[in-house]
C-alpha cells in the first residue's frame, strides 16, 4: 500500500477562483520529510490542481499578501530552518517570480 504524503506549512493565498500553495514541507512520517521545492493553484471551479513556475528559494512557513495579481511571499523558514527576511513577488499573469527584498 501507497504510504500518504502530508503537505504541510506552505505559505497559500487566493486570487480570483484560485487557491495558491507555495513551499512548506512533505512527509510520510516526523522522521521522513522535505521541503516542497515546487508551486501549484487549485482552481475551484474545475477542482484540479496545476503545477505553476517554482520559486528559486525553497521555504515553510512563509506570510502571504495580494495585491491585484500579484502574490507577495513574505519570510518563512529555509531548509536549515533559519528564518529568513526575503519577499518575493510572484506574477500570477506571467507566472514569473520577483525578489523585491532580502
Amino acid at each position: 500500500m501507497m504510504a500518504i504524503i502530508r503537505w504541510q506549512s506552505f505559505a497559500y493565498t487566493t486570487v480570483g477562483t484560485r487557491i495558491y500553495l507555495f513551499g512548506g514541507y512533505n512527509s510520510t512520517s516526523f522522521s521522513n520529510s522535505y521541503i516542497v521545492t515546487k508551486a501549484y493553484y487549485f482552481d475551484t471551479v474545475s477542482q484540479t490542481f496545476t503545477m505553476i513556475a517554482a520559486p528559486s528559494n525553497h521555504f515553510i512557513e512563509a506570510g502571504t499578501a495580494v495585491i491585484g495579481t500579484d502574490i507577495y511571499l513574505i519570510g518563512g523558514r529555509n531548509s536549515s530552518g533559519t528564518i529568513t527576511t526575503r519577499i518575493t513577488k510572484y506574477d500570477t499573469l506571467l507566472d514569473t517570480y520577483t525578489i523585491v527584498a532580502s
